[in-house]
């Protein structure tokens, strides 16, 4: 890739057009990023896979709760898939869509995908039908892969539909032969689609991202993962992460541990206990919810999607390997992994370890910035993303060719390398990278990536008499929290030049706006995924211009940043008369719901409803744990949907004895079983039939 050479001989003659600061930065540069070098892998994911079943067939793949595959097993299964898929003309290239519940026939269905030459992208089904009818319509998939729950609305979608169950094996004898694991003709390549991830879009339309075999494959393994490990899969289907979950555990022959859905919403450390996980990879938000005490089978903590907190890290830096995750949609695995001992080891990210990494000019890519300054980080190695798909135009956007500095460094070319639309910095004296913030409209939305513009595109159509509507991300003035709202901006004048320089005029709200702003939240709600609708609206007289006319977002953040959650939340509710609690179960609630979401109990009346104090999905998991340990019993759903906190203290008292269904574990009374197992399967059979 580098040429050391070439940088020595051309390095004070270049030195102008590629703007580094002075000769000493970019030797540095150099030096370390060819120290980060990674070289492609021309392994296809699944015959890593299929080794391990080959090596191991009764070792444990999948611990689902609703039932295990052995190595063997699963083998077995996603072959006789596999067969079927090719049937209908899956191959290289051709995309499957999985939509399922959290399930054992997940990755069974997945690895099935990739076995006949295909590659896979999984729908999460709590989507609304139009939002996944328009992932089909981008990505045009040969066919959806459902399960039983959700093949009716799979069958709304357009593509051709086969039910997941229907086409599996019935009970499998672990000792018999594998007879029904056939031969495919399909010719398979490391450079063939191994899936498709989408991802928020500035023009309103979701970018799928198409990721090859190679990009997964190639890079330095910074799981830790063992053959002993079990890995918590929890990440949400709309996440790229949930990908790389299934795939690094089975790659590296570790168990794959699937809590349902409800377990975990609404008591995960019990799901964590009874699977026996030691390994997980969450949020900082979901790690606020669980308790090391109560988890105590985890050994290995990835935090990834969010900025960590010094919360997360007195929680759990003593317990447990702790470890922060930085990675891109764009990329086939993560970029950056660090150790997490305490809050000093938050200055950076650690270095690359699945790609290398430069800093550019945030306006113009052909500028490398000097050591220790801001720009954006730009990737380049065999991680990368192949393009977005059916989007040629974004796809030379983001990943751009050679830009003007990259010979003058000695790089071999072409080269490819991807925008990552962040700000970092590279610190001069050890090379580690430090982020600075998202650019642009870019930002996370518990710990999705989101395009603001993207949000806006559909705003405007709920409010066609203004040209411009604004989303924002907003830190309430008395909240604790790093973590903000998302508030829609509306402007009551019409004409985009109204804006005064400097002022930004905040309206109340009245029972006419109060109408149209409920109405469009309901409209987003049946084409948006949840974390893509505005906790609020609000009404602003216009929005606030620069001296050159451009909108200023900067003084409109911090003019609603002045706002507290009560205030803000107050443009989508009238005004209600406060109704004290009036039981201990009310009482509890409400003391509960005051330290989950960091308001006062006295703010918090008895009419009022979580959602319109400002809780979500993940509060609402607070919300449930935290009301267990006062001793009552509320779900996730309930927290939602109820209408007010009297209803919800009903739902308590009467789901005091609501208990998560176990997980089924196969207990084996025998510790050292699967090794006999394996060394008999290894054993010429003449020699087994008589043990």
């Amino acid at each position: 890739m580098f040429d050391s050479g070439v940088v020595s001989t051309n390095l004070e003659a270049r030195l102008v057009d590629i703007q580094a600061s002075n000769p000493e930065d970019l030797e540095k540069n150099v030096a370390w990023n060819k120290l980060n070098e990674v070289e492609k892998c021309t392994e296809c994911v699944h015959h890593l896979v299929e080794r391990h079943c080959r090596e191991r067939p009764f070792a444990p793949a999948i611990c689902a709760w609703d039932g295990e595959l052995s190595y063997g097993e699963l083998d077995k299964q996603a072959s006789y898939i596999a067969e079927q898929l090719s049937r209908v003309d899956v191959g290289p290239d051709k995309l499957v869509f999985i939509m399922s519940e959290k399930s054992k026939w997940t990755p069974v269905a997945i690895l099935a995908s990739l076995k006949a030459g295909g590659g896979f992208s999984l729908l999460d089904p709590s989507q609304p039908a139009h939002r996944l009818a328009t992932l089909c319509d981008l990505a045009t998939p040969q066919l959806i892969l459902a399960s039983r729950r959700h093949s009716v609305k799979a069958s709304l979608l357009g593509p051709p539909v086969m039910i997941i169950q229907d086409m599996g094996l019935g009970a499998l004898d672990e000792t018999s032969e594998n007879p029904n694991s056939p031969i495919l003709s399909t010719v398979e390549s490391h450079h063939h689609t191994l899936h498709v991830g989408f991802t928020s879009g500035s023009t309103g339309t979701p970018k799928g991202v198409l990721t090859d075999h190679a990009a997964f494959t190639s890079g330095h393994d910074v799981s830790g993962l063992s053959r002993e490990s079990r890995v918590l899969q929890s990440t949400s289907y709309n996440f790229s992460a949930c990908m790389w979950e299934h795939l690094v555990t089975l790659t590296r022959g570790a168990c794959l541990c699937i809590p349902s859905e409800d377990q975990l919403e609404n008591d995960v450390e019990r799901a964590i206990c009874e699977l026996g996980v030691t390994w997980a990879m969450i949020t900082p938000s979901v790690a606020r919810v669980i308790e090391p005490q109560n988890a105590p089978s985890i050994e290995t903590l990835f935090l990834v999607g969010e900025a960590i907190g010094r919360l997360e890290i007195s929680k759990w830096a003593e317990k447990v390997a702790l470890y922060s995750m930085y990675a891109q949609s764009e990329c086939g695995s993560p970029i950056m992994t660090k150790r997490i001992f305490g809050p000093e080891d938050l200055s950076t990210l650690g270095h690359p370890g699945s790609a290398v990494g430069w800093i550019v000019d945030s306006m113009d890519h052909n500028r490398l910035m000097p050591l220790g300054a801001e720009g954006e980080l730009v990737l380049q190695g065999p991680c990368l993303a192949r393009s977005y798909v059916n989007n040629a135009e974004q796809t030379t956007t983001t990943f751009i060719a050679d830009p003007a500095w990259a010979r003058q460094v000695g790089m071999d070319t072409p080269n490819r390398f991807l925008k990552t639309g962040d700000v970092f910095s590279r610190s001069p004296i050890d090379g580690s990278f430090q982020f600075r913030g998202r650019k642009g409209g870019k930002v996370k939305i518990r710990g999705q990536r989101i395009e603001l513009a993207e949000v806006e595109y559909h705003l405007r159509s709920q409010f066609p008499q203004v040209p411009h509507v604004v989303a924002e991300i907003v830190r309430p003035s008395d909240s604790d929290s790093q973590y903000g709202m998302l508030v829609a901006v509306i402007p009551s004048r019409a004409s985009p030049s109204d804006g005064t320089p400097n002022i930004c005029r905040l309206l109340p709200p009245d029972k006419k706006f109060l109408h149209h702003a409920q109405r469009a939240l309901d409209q987003l709600s049946k084409g948006l995924p949840t974390y893509m609708i505005p906790n609020s609206f609000i009404s602003v007289e216009s929005l606030p211009r620069t001296a050159s006319g451009k909108l200023h977002r900067r003084l409109l953040a911090e003019t609603l940043s002045q706002l507290s959650r009560k205030e803000i939340l107050a443009y989508m509710t009238l005004p209600k008369v406060y109704r004290a609690p009036s039981t201990i179960t009310e009482a509890t609630l409400q003391s509960v719901c005051a330290r989950v979401l960091s308001i006062e109990p006295e703010e918090i009346g008895m009419d009022d409803n979580f959602l319109g104090l400002g809780g979500d999905s993940l509060s609402a998991r607070q919300m449930v744990t935290f009301a267990r340990a006062e001793g009552l019993s509320i779900t996730v759903a309930d927290c939602l949907q109820q209408a007010n906190l009297t209803s919800l203290a009903n739902c308590a008292q009467d789901s005091r004895s609501l208990h998560v269904k176990p997980v089924p574990i196969r207990k084996d009374p025998d510790p050292f079983n699967s090794l006999r197992e394996d060394f008999l399967h290894d054993l010429p059979q003449t020699l087994t039939t008589d043990m």
